[in-house]
């Protein structure tokens, strides 16, 4: 199994595919709601830890960091360091992907906000609770297709 983890301070989306006959998948948001600090970072680490044990998740495709994200570099950069630690804990192999290279792959374009990944998966018949789930999906879907691929070839 492959999943999808698009890191977020408020709402860190998990998407897992599933290695099955048919195209089975499913997402998560983990919302830390008020807790900051360490507290959030051990919230978001727990709910992901049970999420990936309980489907034992072979291997994971991160979204990249969004040098966009002005004002909470430091904290994202934090969150982004736990949700590797967790993977190499639980011997999870990793890809980390930058936003702009897996929505060309996925939607045909890098530089598309969210609203229009959103739209684009929408359009073709898959529909999520959450932005953040949504883009996790795009992310695991990018693993399967672009990264197994090649490491199975």
């Amino acid at each position: 199994m492959i999943v999808g983890i698009d890191p977020s301070l408020t709402g860190t989306g998990v998407c897992i595919l599933f290695n099955s006959r048919y195209f089975t998948y499913e997402c998560d948001t983990i919302k830390p709601r008020k807790l900051r600090g360490n507290d959030r970072l051990r919230f978001i680490k727990k709910q992901l830890q049970e999420i990936l044990e309980h489907d034992k998740v072979e291997f994971a495709v991160i979204e990249g960091y969004s040098y966009g994200s002005f004002g909470r570099t430091f904290e994202l950069g934090e969150l982004g360091s736990v949700v590797k630690l967790l993977l190499d804990e639980l011997n999870i192999k990793y890809y980390i992907v930058p936003p702009t290279k897996w929505k060309k792959a996925i939607i045909g374009t890098g530089n598309a906000n969210k609203h229009k990944v959103r739209w684009e998966m929408e359009k073709k018949g898959f529909i999520f609770d959450t932005q953040d789930e949504c883009d996790a999906f795009c992310l695991a879907l990018y693993g399967r297709k672009y990264i197994l691929e090649n490491i199975n070839s």
